[in-house]
């Protein structure tokens, strides 16, 4: 990759929290690699992550609702009210 599309991928993680976005840019073969394939793992990296947080969200929903802690508050988050 250039230096300018690595900047690129910086300026995507600004504060340096997004543990995949730094794994590439500190990979030390980052020069090699070409500037589409980075993005696209990126991209298919995201998509597994959401898929995660999604089903994690749903089993916290479900037991959250079976215990009884369901509140309105939490309903009108959900758009249920």
């Amino acid at each position: 990759m250039k230096p300018q599309e690595i900047d690129k991928l910086k300026q995507l993680d600004t504060q340096g929290c997004n543990g995949t976005i730094q794994a590439c840019i500190m990979d030390p073969n980052i020069n090699q690699a070409h500037y589409a394939d980075v993005l696209y793992y990126l991209l298919h990296k995201t998509l597994d992550e959401r898929a995660y947080y999604e089903k994690m969200y749903h089993k916290f929903f479900n037991v959250i609702t079976s215990a009884g802690l369901m509140t309105n508050e939490l309903l009108e988050l959900e758009g249920k009210i």
